[in-house]
């Protein structure tokens, strides 16, 4: 029985290995209007993806596979100008005939009349920490500004002055695309720019490289940055103002910006014959004139800043005018620079008459004075931010003044006694040149550290200023009497020279001990150097050749300072505590060259804090 089992399933086997299938195909091209000619058929094995069966279509359009083996298959049609297209063959001994007709492949590209992309975006989200206002989502009216767009969105205020805040807390600084538009103003920016030219707002917190010489002293600063439509990227805008009597007075200023994706260009310029001298404190600080700022270094490495309006007395005739360049040139590397030119002449004239009244006698004064001076100075500005790495930033700034004055006065007094006698005359004459420089620069490096809040600091900052004058004083003093008068005069030609210099060098280091424990260890080194030399020379015989000794100096001055501190700060949500202490080494050594005399000290200090 079992061998008859046998005989009958190897005759089964046999049976099904001798029956092939057969595969037919005719392929159509509607386009061409005809059959296809050259298509690929391919039958692949399913079990093993084997490639069992390949030929092409002749110029019918017809293929036929060699005969296959009962099993399961792919058969794929291809054509390089058409779409492939698949068929699956389950092979069954009662069913070994396989046509497929007339096949039509479907053209590889399709041309659609028109396609709609419908996208949904929430008006307000967050990503990260960041919280984003997408300001198409908020309707304002035609032509608003930013300001307007920024009062409609919930969570943000904006009071008369422009200053914003986001919940309820104040907004220090505002960027435009990451970065600062002109000036340090965020007015310049949400009062310019239009509401329609924003993609959306972006509010964050940063948290301050150097939080106890920060402008705030806060750890985080609230940060607002309006992200621009790519077609909004670049545009102007400023103010030109004027006025005049048209005979005597007159006064104009220009202030243009102009801005293109990070390229960023001021150009200014103010004339007047008016006491309005001078850009205004609000115009310096809205439009970014960085060269009218004055920036001094103390002893204990701080910076301080001043803005300066002062004029001689009088009305000056001024002129201004330079251009501001910002550029991001890389991803990572940021240049500014800035030329200015100021010039100014001021021509004074003034008259007093003047009565005294004493116990035996009275008498009256009649003084005339005139003067002339004239300023003239140019100011080049450069700055390099330099990102090394994700944790490394470079700054470099260079500031260089070129400096040229003149000045002439005269001053004549008559002194008449009560009975319109003149009894006495003073004048004085005075005439003074000068020129000089001064030059600034300032290097900082940042280096971040993986580790939270690790932070090292490098510093160096210099100065170097010269300033030579020349001049000539003439004073006359007569003295009238009954029969005679007699003259006191004098005449001497004033030189001075002064040539200073200092150097600034610094390092600190911060180490996380825990995460509300730091470490800070710092090393400051300060290097000053004056030089002074006046010289008053009298004429004797028409020459300028004997030296006033009483009016004489020579001066040469310097200072060194050596100063390590070590400071432990403890953080604690909002509250920071830092004690500490910083030892210091002065030295001083005051030369005076003139009179061989020299003064020299060298001392210690303790300075806690």
């Amino acid at each position: 029985m079992k061998r008859y089992l046998l005989y009958l399933l190897l005759l089964s086997s046999i049976s099904s290995f001798s029956q092939k299938l057969s595969v037919s195909v005719n392929i159509q091209d509607t386009a061409a209007k005809g059959p296809l000619p050259n298509a690929i058929v391919m039958a692949i094995k399913l079990m093993d993806s084997t490639l069992v069966g390949f030929t092409r279509s002749d110029e019918n359009g017809v293929f036929k596979l060699k005969p296959l083996p009962i099993d399961t298959y792919q058969v794929v049609i291809s054509h390089p100008k058409f779409a492939d297209q698949g068929y699956f063959i389950f092979g069954d001994s009662k069913n070994l005939q396989y046509d497929f007709g007339k096949i039509i492949l479907q053209p590889k590209n399709v041309t659609l009349d028109e396609v709609t992309i419908f996208a949904f975006k929430d008006p307000v989200y967050y990503k990260g920490d960041t919280l984003i206002y997408t300001a198409d989502s908020f309707k304002t009216k035609a032509n608003a500004t930013v300001e307007d767009l920024l009062k409609k969105l919930p969570g943000l205020k904006v009071d008369a002055e422009g200053k914003i805040t986001s919940q309820g807390k104040a907004v220090d600084k505002v960027l435009v695309d990451g970065d600062e538009f002109f000036g340090g103003d965020a007015t310049v920016a949400t009062k310019n720019l239009a509401a329609s030219s924003i993609e959306s707002v972006q509010v964050y917190e940063k948290k301050s490289d150097d939080v106890a010489n920060s402008s705030t002293g806060e750890e985080t600063q609230k940060i607002l940055n309006l992200k621009l439509k790519d077609e909004a990227k670049k545009g102007y805008f400023g103010k030109i103002s004027g006025a005049s009597d048209f005979q005597k007075f007159h006064e104009g200023e220009v202030l243009v910006n102009y801005f293109k994706k990070k390229l960023k260009i001021s150009v200014f310029g103010l004339g007047s014959s008016t006491p309005n001298a001078s850009f205004g404190w609000g115009d310096v600080y809205k439009y970014g004139l960085n060269n009218e700022f004055n920036r001094e270094e103390n002893e204990d490495g701080g910076m301080s800043m001043s803005y300066s309006t002062s004029q001689p007395q009088g009305i000056p005739l001024t002129f201004k005018s330079g251009f501001y360049y910002t550029d991001k040139l890389s991803k990572n590397t940021k240049l500014n620079i800035n030329y200015s030119y100021n010039s100014s002449e001021v021509v004074s004239k003034t008259t007093k008459n003047s009565q005294y009244f004493l116990t035996d006698t009275t008498y009256t004064s009649a003084n005339e004075t005139q003067a002339t001076q004239k300023n003239e100075a140019h100011a080049i500005n450069i700055g390099l931010e330099q990102k090394i790495d994700s944790l490394t930033d470079f700054n470099f700034s260079s500031k260089v003044k070129f400096l040229n004055n003149t000045s002439s006065s005269s001053d004549e007094t008559d002194f008449l006694s009560a009975d319109n006698i003149k009894t006495r005359n003073t004048s004085i004459n005075n005439a003074n040149s000068g020129y000089g420089y001064d030059v600034t620069n300032n290097l900082k490096l940042l280096k971040r550290f993986k580790k939270k809040d690790r932070l090292l600091t490098l510093n160096y900052n210099n100065t170097f200023s010269k300033n030579n004058s020349n001049g000539i004083l003439k004073t006359d003093n007569y003295s009238y009497a009954v029969s005679s008068a007699f003259l006191t005069s004098v005449n001497q030609k004033k030189t001075s020279e002064n040539d200073n210099q200092s150097h600034f060098g610094g390092v600190s280091f911060i180490e996380p001990l825990t995460k509300k424990i730091k470490i800070e260890a710092s090393y400051d080194f300060m290097y000053y150097s004056s030089k002074q030399d006046k010289k008053a020379l009298n004429n004797i015989g028409g020459e300028y050749n004997v030296l006033d000794s009483a009016l004489t100096n020579n001066f040469v001055n310097v200072k060194q300072i050596n100063r390590a501190g070590l400071k432990f700060i403890y953080e604690v949500k909002k509250l920071r505590f830092t004690i500490g202490t910083k030892a210091r080494n002065v030295f001083v050594n005051n030369n005076n060259v003139f009179r061989n005399q020299r003064i020299t000290q060298n001392f210690n200090n303790i300075l806690p804090f």
